[in-house]
């Protein structure tokens, strides 16, 4: 988001906080090489509020062994560092110092918020088990509809809680699922929404980490399968099966991006995949936190959008509207393999959403109300304009074309054999090639590279 919605930059080095205790988040400026090196020293700054013009990463304990131990990071980072927020844990200090969660929602509160809704609006609403977590946790679900009406109906996916520490993410879904169900037949919306739609929501996907981060390390982000010696944990939203482990993920178990030893190997993941097979999404929205984001696909490549990409941004741009948030493609502000945006749109044709809400990951209980409100009101747009969001892209005589590059470009990216995909194309000739390149954003050194797979000169 524009550094103006973050907390104001403090004018303190890094130097002065490397023998400090508390744990803190550091910005620096969002370059290729920065972004190199908080991969390779494994720090943590994913869903940190980053901007195209600046990167956010943790600096807690193990960053600063890790800093410290490597003179030349540690110059570069120190040479371009302003601290952001002196110390991360008080935000989660503030709900957690009364004995409870305030207004966020512990498992065992959402669930009986769930079991509640069921009871009093079972002729609109269904609650159902999706799946069990690692440690045998059951992962629930809502679907939302009328199912007595004869409308033709789309069926739509609201996620929270893809990590652990992004506490607001649960209360996003919870709070659209009230907002539709208490409106019911006195709201032309909210009617018209669940006379025409199945929509499940998923309001705490990451159960185990869930509880994991209210009760005992507020800062965990994984799900807490323990099958690794070396580390407990798979990063959800790096874990599914389009582009997986290409970049933006580690295979490093201990890390808080390890993508996990197989694609969809983790149980959070197969509930999305089981459902997606069952229910077949138009499109989805997975809450997350923090930044002031509308996200959408590519998230795997920064080389090019997607086909569907004025799709996206129309209703991405909209809903930002609502939320007065900033819409941008994800993979512009870092690329990262693995995501459910990915996923839902590569595998099965969903427009797929990220959302990240507030500019913390436990915003003040002061502002919950206000960030609840307008996502159920982004929710609204998305559910009531979204219901055949592709139809008129397919009309576009270069739209199969450009899914061909897109499918060439992306074996390019993770070094799958391209001798079929390239034998589709070489028939077009260059100039319609560069129409479809330029549609796509697509940027030059991968337009060589595809030249250079279908034989062309150029």
């Amino acid at each position: 988001m524009y550094i103006k919605k973050l907390l104001p930059a403090l004018v303190i080095l890094i130097s002065g906080l490397i023998a400090s205790n508390a744990d803190s988040i550091i910005q620096i400026p969002n370059t290729p090489l920065n972004q190199k090196l908080l991969h390779k020293l494994d720090l943590d700054h994913h869903c940190m509020g980053h901007s195209k013009g600046s990167l956010h990463f943790i600096l807690d304990e193990e960053a600063r062994q890790k800093i410290a131990a490597n003179s030349y990071f540690k110059r570069s980072l120190l040479e371009q560092g302003n601290v952001v927020v002196e110390n991360v844990h008080e935000q989660f200090d503030e709900v957690q110092s009364r004995g409870d969660l305030g207004i966020y929602h512990n498992y065992s509160e959402m669930l009986e918020k769930l079991e509640e809704t069921a009871q009093k609006f079972g002729h609109l609403a269904k609650l159902f088990v999706a799946g069990e977590s690692a440690l045998g946790k059951p992962i629930h679900a809502m679907e939302l509809g009328n199912s007595d009406s004869k409308s033709e109906k789309r069926s739509f996916l609201v996620m929270g809680s893809h990590h652990a520490r992004e506490w607001i993410s649960v209360e996003a879904p919870l709070a659209s699922i009230l907002d539709l169900l208490e409106n019911y037949g006195h709201d032309e919306q909210a009617t018209q929404i669940l006379d025409n739609s199945r929509i499940v929501y998923v309001p705490m996907l990451n159960v185990d980490g869930s509880i994991h981060s209210r009760t005992k390390a507020k800062m965990w982000r994984k799900n807490r399968n323990p099958n690794n010696k070396s580390g407990v944990g798979v990063d959800n939203n790096r874990n599914y099966a389009y582009k997986w482990g290409v970049t933006g993920a580690s295979s490093l178990p201990w890390s808080d991006t390890y993508r996990g030893p197989n694609p969809m190997s983790e149980a959070e993941n197969q509930v999305i995949h089981n459902l997606q097979t069952q229910y077949g999404f138009t499109a989805s929205i997975s809450f997350h936190s923090f930044g002031e984001f509308v996200l959408w696909p590519w998230s795997y490549t920064d080389d090019m959008q997607s086909k569907d990409n004025e799709v996206f941004a129309f209703h991405g741009t909209k809903m930002a509207q609502i939320l007065d948030y900033e819409p941008i493609q994800s993979a512009d502000l870092y690329p990262s393999a693995g995501d459910s945006d990915d996923y839902l749109y590569a595998k099965h044709g969903v427009l797929s959403y990220t959302i990240e809400l507030g500019t913390r990951f436990v915003p003040k209980e002061s502002q919950v109300p206000e960030i609840r409100a307008k996502a159920s009101k982004a929710l609204r747009y998305l559910f009531l304009n979204a219901r055949d969001p592709f139809v008129d892209a397919k009309s576009d005589p270069l739209y199969q074309i450009k899914g061909e590059l897109e499918s060439l470009a992306a074996g390019i990216v993770s070094g799958a054999d391209l001798e079929g995909e390239a034998s589709t194309l070489a028939g077009q000739d260059r100039e319609t090639l560069h129409r479809a390149m330029d549609d796509l954003a697509m940027k030059h050194p991968l337009r060589y590279r595809i030249f250079h797979a279908l034989k062309f000169r150029d």
